[in-house]
């Protein structure tokens, strides 16, 4: 059997397709918390409060020394988990695929890839949407109101928003609005989302615009709010036979998602840890004693794609930079 060096070797080539892989479009698990690369499996990262943001007054007269101003400075420790999964190869397949010219590599890569993902996905939803993660200030029960089209969500939004401003100091137009796929087409059914779409793009006279004009982009604007990100992906719950349920189930929130995690000053809600050089797809091995052992280790061809994955925890303050909205409809 050979050692850990023998049989850790990683396939450069796949890495750098897995390293530019973000999944499919329909995960927004790594948009939704943004990804911090950190340099070891046990980590200490430095917070920094909402103090921050408070005004000073900067004025000084000749000769003046102008007295120190404190803050405070917190830390977390983040430990990083090892995620693989394992998509095995037979001789017979990588034979019939390299006939066809396509790459077993990277068909097993992407499918890996697919598979810590949808794990991802899933881990991430439950984070966001739950309610323990949220300060009471900063969470309601909707009861499915806005299912109702005639509901006034442009005004909830405007109530939230303002909310969220008050918290942490950031408008309205650097948040985000994650919708459940189950949320998405009663937004873009909304009456005055409809008409104040109609506005954004260029329509007057109180209509409604087309159902097929009304995009997250275009309820963003007309909103004022920076983007809407919609959770769309299914995930099955059993093999035999498979029974999909919605990741993003049916709530919302409005989040102050930063372009930068490495800012700390901007509050996030949670980002996700990532260790440096990772994810690892790792070539396969043959161990000559296992002969016939159908284990990924003793197969042709195994990618085993190593994803050292999170911490989802944010800064202090957490649960007010953003407001969840549960049962939203």
């Amino acid at each position: 059997m050979p050692g850990l060096a023998e049989a850790r070797v990683v396939n450069g080539l796949v890495q750098d397709l897995m390293l530019k892989y973000d999944g499919p479009k329909e995960y927004i698990a790594t948009r939704v918390m943004p990804v911090k690369n950190v340099p070891l499996r046990m980590n200490t990262i430095g917070m920094l409060g909402k103090e921050m943001k408070r005004r000073h007054d900067t004025r000084i007269v000749p000769k003046q020394t102008k007295k120190f101003i404190d803050f405070s400075l917190s830390s977390r420790v983040v430990i990083t988990e090892d995620r693989a999964a394992h998509y095995w190869l037979s001789d017979q397949e990588i034979e019939e695929w390299q006939l066809r010219m396509e790459s077993p590599d990277v068909i097993a890569s992407e499918g890996a890839m697919d598979e810590i993902y949808r794990d991802l996905e899933a881990e991430v939803a439950a984070f966001v949407f739950n309610v323990l993660n949220w300060s009471a200030g900063n969470q309601s029960a909707e009861a499915a109101a806005w299912a109702n089209i005639a509901f006034d969500l442009p005004g909830r939004i405007d109530t939230l928003a303002a909310i969220v401003e008050a918290d942490i100091g950031i408008d309205r137009a650097y948040l985000s609005l994650v919708a459940g796929g189950a949320v998405w087409p009663w937004i873009r059914r909304n009456t005055l989302v409809r008409q104040a779409s109609a506005i954004a793009l260029g329509i007057r006279d109180l209509q409604s615009a087309p159902l097929g004009y009304i995009t997250p982009a275009v309820v963003a604007e007309a909103l004022g709010i920076k983007e809407i990100i919609v959770g769309r992906e299914f995930i099955a719950t059993d093999l035999t036979p498979p029974t999909y349920v919605r990741c993003w189930d049916d709530d919302a929130a409005l989040m102050c998602i930063p372009e930068n995690v490495n800012k700390p000053v901007t509050l996030p809600f949670g980002y996700l840890c990532r260790r440096e050089g990772h994810p690892k797809p790792y070539e396969p091995w043959r161990d000559t004693t296992r002969e016939g052992n159908p284990m990924c280790y003793d197969a042709d061809d195994c990618i085993s794609p190593n994803l050292f994955e999170y911490d989802p925890v944010g800064d202090p303050g957490v649960s007010e930079c953003g407001f969840y909205v549960d049962n939203a409809v």
